[in-house]
C-alpha cells in the first residue's frame, strides 16, 4: 500500500478536524409536542455539552439532537475528504 504525500496528509487532516467540530457543536432541533401535534424546527449549533434551552416553560417543548442533519454532514465531508485525497494521488508536495 502506498504511503499518502503531503496535500494528501493535509486534506485528510482537514477532513478529521471538520468532523470532530461537526461532533462537537452538532445541529439541534426544537421540538413541541401536544396531543395530536408533533413538530420540530431547526434550533442552530451548540456545544454538545451544552445545548440549547428549551423555548417555552411548559413540559410540551424540548430539545433533541438532530441525528439525521449530522449523519448527513459526516457524510458529506466524508465523501468529500476521501474524494479530495483520491484526486490528490498522483500530485507530489
Amino acid at each position: 500500500m502506498n504511503s499518502l504525500n503531503k496535500v494528501q496528509k493535509k486534506i485528510l487532516i482537514a477532513g478529521i478536524v471538520i468532523i470532530l467540530v461537526c461532533c462537537l457543536f452538532p445541529p439541534w432541533a426544537r421540538t413541541y409536542k401536544a396531543e395530536s401535534t408533533y413538530s420540530e424546527r431547526s434550533a442552530g449549533y451548540a456545544l454538545i455539552i451544552s445545548p440549547p434551552q428549551p423555548p417555552g416553560i411548559f413540559g410540551s417543548f424540548g430539545i433533541k439532537l438532530d441525528i439525521s442533519r449530522l449523519l448527513l454532514q459526516l457524510f458529506i465531508v466524508s465523501i468529500a475528504t476521501g474524494t479530495g485525497v483520491l484526486i490528490s494521488k498522483d500530485k507530489q508536495n
